[in-house]
């Protein structure tokens, strides 16, 4: 089993992920046709069908995608060490959107 959790781990650090969430381009990527084309028709294509939950779903994921690239994620970890009175903020904001999806999916739903 460890080693399949090995070669895992060698395939996602392979795909550059980490990296690429360390180094958010977010002007980059909003200049961009390629993305910004089929972002724009799908949230056009979600406003049609009036699901207003997933377009909520897909601005909390670009606000964390945006955040998670931000200075103040980056001054978490200094020299290898986390900096613990930066870790309460970060997880209010994991309990914010937590609280945030549990209230659109389960105590007020779309049907």
């Amino acid at each position: 089993m460890a080693d399949f959790f090995a070669r895992m781990m060698e395939f996602f650090n392979s795909t550059q992920i980490p990296t690429q969430f360390n180094e958010v381009d977010v002007k980059g990527l909003f200049t961009n046709g390629w993305f910004m084309i089929p972002f724009l028709a799908l949230v056009v294509y979600q406003l049609f069908k009036q699901a207003f939950n997933n377009l909520a779903l897909i601005g909390i994921g670009m606000g964390l995608w945006i955040f998670s690239g931000s200075h103040y994620v980056r001054e978490i970890r200094v020299n290898g060490e986390i900096q613990m009175d930066k870790v309460l903020p970060l997880v209010v904001v994991g309990v914010v959107t937590l609280g945030i999806i549990i209230y659109l999916y389960f105590i007020r739903s779309d049907d």
